[in-house]
């Protein structure tokens, strides 16, 4: 009996004396498959060799792809070694596929905590495997790679105080996970992913935090507990981060740094950088990507867009304030919305010659009430109030 035609779950009943089945396909796609009476002489036995074309002798042997088609498929709730040893695993040959394979074969994926590899072998499977937590690949056995790349290690143990100084790591079941050093009341350590502590631990660690430490870089609990570091932030969002008055708070993890987002020139959120979204932090760690700003030293996220920036002088203490200005500074966090049409101004007050940032209501209300005050827009970070 063979699967038959380029359909799942045909099959047919072969004539007596043809114990054969065969798939023929072009590239990756099936495009027949049954009995190799079917063929009726069209293709010899010599012919029927390589990727293309497949002969084997067992009941519904033809339902899979071609020869070359080969994919690690684990799961790590069954198996821990399809998290970081999948290289150890062996590549299994994939189910007849029903699209096009030319650039994507095999799959690696992350749902929740778990991490699944297999066969690319539907439309529904690449649609699936749009998404950041998904990635897929070419090649015999491909999908092997430690995914994803940067994914988080930590120390694992638990006991005397030769845990403390443990610095052999292991990957975490969630990849984005926080490591933690902790010592419990009868003067055993555990160090761990966060993601993995019990739920007694957690507790501790609640009641306890100066027995506990937390860190968030790459197999950051490598060192002994250390519970007196800890970062701290301006936290707001929205219109918050326009008020005079700001919230301080104490980071989760001790490595964290601060970060400011914004909306054109306007902060719209500032805080730890634990406290994000993966896709959050991937736009915040982007060089080019002027929206997020990171700083690495308690309290430092209170500051304006990286590109407002003002010539800032008066022609009391300096001449050249009139017609040659050369003193742009970064301008002070915004305490009032910043228009997207004037970031910086010049004014002229009787014989007195002024430029400075545009951010806040004092600001805005001094120009508005001053005959002689321009005002203009930034363009690509330069000072644009020398005019």
């Amino acid at each position: 009996t063979c699967t038959n035609e380029a359909t799942l779950g045909n099959v047919v009943q072969c004539p007596v004396g043809d114990l054969v089945c065969f798939s023929q396909f072009n590239g990756f796609l099936l495009t027949r498959r049954g009995c190799w009476s079917e063929l009726g002489g069209e293709v010899s036995v010599a012919d029927c060799t390589g990727g293309n074309c497949a002969r084997c002798q067992e009941e519904y042997c033809n339902g899979l792809s071609r020869t070359d088609h080969k994919c690690v498929s684990c799961t790590s709730t069954a198996d821990g070694q399809c998290i970081s040893n999948a290289q150890d695993l062996p590549a299994m040959q994939c189910e007849a596929a029903s699209v096009d394979l030319t650039k994507a074969q095999c799959y690696t994926r992350i749902i929740g905590s778990t991490t699944e590899r297999g066969c690319v072998e539907s439309e529904r499977t690449l649609e699936e495997c749009k998404s950041p937590t998904c990635q897929t690949c070419t090649g015999n056995g491909c999908n092997i790679a430690v995914f994803p790349a940067g994914r988080q290690m930590c120390v694992s143990c638990s006991g005397a105080a030769e845990c403390n100084a443990q610095t052999s790591t292991e990957y975490c079941a969630l990849p984005y996970d926080s490591c933690v050093t902790l010592q419990r009341s009868d003067g055993t350590y555990v160090k761990s992913c966060e993601g993995a502590m019990a739920t007694t631990d957690q507790t501790y660690c609640q009641a306890n935090p100066d027995k506990c430490s937390y860190c968030g870089m790459y197999g950051c609990n490598t060192a002994e507990l250390d519970a007196t570091t800890s970062r701290k932030c301006y936290h707001c969002e929205g219109t918050g981060c326009l008020q005079t008055s700001v919230n301080i708070e104490t980071c989760h993890n001790s490595d964290d740094i601060c970060f400011s987002m914004f909306d054109g020139f306007n902060p719209v959120l500032r805080g730890c950088i634990s406290q994000l979204s993966q896709a959050e932090k991937t736009q915040c760690l982007d060089d080019n990507d002027k929206s997020c700003q990171l700083c690495e030293e308690d309290v430092c996220n209170l500051v304006s867009h990286v590109d407002h920036k003002c010539e800032y002088c008066s022609s009391v203490f300096d001449a050249n304030c009139i017609t040659a200005p050369n003193s742009p500074v970064q301008c002070p966090a915004p305490t009032t919305e910043v228009s997207a049409d004037a970031q910086c101004y010049t004014r002229v007050i009787g014989s007195v010659t002024e430029r400075g940032c545009l951010g806040s209501a004092t600001d805005e209300l001094e120009c508005d009430s001053t005959e002689n005050c321009q005002t203009c827009a930034i363009e690509n970070g330069a000072a644009c109030n020398k005019a």
